[in-house]
C-alpha cells in the first residue's frame, strides 16, 4: 500500500469512529430522555421515544400506550454506563437496566427495555415489540 493510500486509509477509520462517537452521543441522549420520562411517570414523553414496534406491543390490547407505559415494572435508569453501536442498532447498559434502540428517520428510539440476559444469553424484556 502507498503512503497515499494508507492516508486515505487512516482518514477513512477516523471518519467513521467519530461517526460512531457521534452516534453514541445521539442513542445516549435518547436513552436519558426515555428513563427521565419513565422516573417521572410522563408516560406521554415516554412513548415518543418508543419505536413504532415497540408501541404497538403496549397498545394491542386497546390500552393506550401512555397508560401501558406507566403499568409497567420499569427498573429506574440509574444512568447511562455504556453504549455499543452497530449501524442502525444500539445496546445501552444503565445501572439498573439494560435497553435495545433503533435509529429510525425521525431519531434513536426504544425497541426494548427492562431486559435482563439470560443463562444463554438471550435477553427477557419487559417492554420489546412483539
Amino acid at each position: 500500500m502507498t503512503s497515499r493510500g494508507r492516508w486515505v486509509t487512516i482518514c477513512a477509520l477516523l471518519c467513521f469512529c467519530t461517526a460512531c462517537a457521534g452516534n453514541g452521543d445521539a442513542v445516549t441522549t435518547a436513552t436519558t430522555r426515555f428513563l427521565d420520562a419513565v422516573d417521572q411517570g410522563d408516560g406521554e414523553a415516554a412513548c415518543t421515544m418508543l419505536s413504532p414496534p415497540a408501541e404497538e406491543s403496549l397498545t394491542s390490547d386497546g390500552t393506550d400506550c401512555a397508560t401501558a407505559l406507566t403499568e409497567l415494572d420499569l427498573p429506574s435508569g440509574g444512568g447511562v454506563r455504556t453504549t455499543s453501536v452497530w449501524s442502525d442498532r444500539a445496546q445501552v447498559h444503565t445501572a439498573d437496566d439494560v435497553l435495545f434502540l433503533v435509529d429510525l428517520s425521525n431519531g434513536w428510539r426504544i425497541a426494548a427495555a427492562g431486559c435482563e440476559q439470560q443463562p444463554d444469553e438471550i435477553y427477557k424484556c419487559v417492554l420489546e415489540a412483539s
